[in-house]
């Protein structure tokens, strides 16, 4: 049994669906991903960390944004919709269209069963294309567990683990730090 090759969508073709959809598609070398709905544990969490980053960075150069905000990783012709990513200075975008972000220096996914492997492999080889882009968090919405990428230099990435919820993120790109508790407020895992 033979299955239907796949049928590539070119990134203008993706641009004009997705701009007219109400909800959101991401977009990979030439494939569309539906974005799933996500959980109550989930959006919680990416509230936390909007508010709580946004606090700590109020009166700096950098800029939170939420899971609206589209990013273009060139170097891949891919289209993203990160859970929550801060940008510092100015902010450049595909265009002018401030549709879409070129320059995030920090991404958060939080992951769900359906997007745990795609976070952790093929979106996270997308981010670090970017010039850009040097820390990754990978939060988990079912256990006090985060995962901590932070960029050293041209193909060193080191990886920290925190697993409980008095630990405190010192963040390496931006002015910050998070405990483990401000992200799981009110999240009963």
């Amino acid at each position: 049994m033979s299955t239907a090759p796949k049928s590539y969508i070119t990134p203008e073709e993706y641009l004009a669906l997705d701009n007219q959809s109400e909800l959101q598609n991401e977009y990979v070398d030439g494939e569309i991903f539906a974005m799933a709905t996500v959980s109550k544990n989930h959006r919680s969490i990416v509230l936390n960390l909007t508010r709580h980053l946004g606090i700590k960075l109020a009166d700096s150069s950098c800029r939170v944004d939420g899971p609206q905000c589209r990013v273009f990783i060139p170097a891949r012709t891919a289209y993203v919709y990160p859970d929550v990513l801060v940008t510092c200075g100015e902010e450049q975008y595909l265009e002018d269209s401030e549709q879409t972000l070129l320059n995030p220096i920090l991404v958060i996914e939080v992951l769900s069963p359906s997007t745990e492997d795609y976070d952790h492999g093929k979106k996270f080889a997308c981010y670090r294309s970017l010039p850009s882009f040097r820390e990754y968090l990978l939060v988990a919405q079912d256990q006090v567990s985060v995962e901590h990428f932070y960029y050293q230099e041209p193909g060193i990435w080191t990886f920290r683990e925190h697993l409980q919820r008095s630990d405190e993120i010192g963040f390496k790109s931006i002015p910050a730090a998070l405990s483990l508790q401000s992200i799981y407020e009110k999240v009963p895992v």
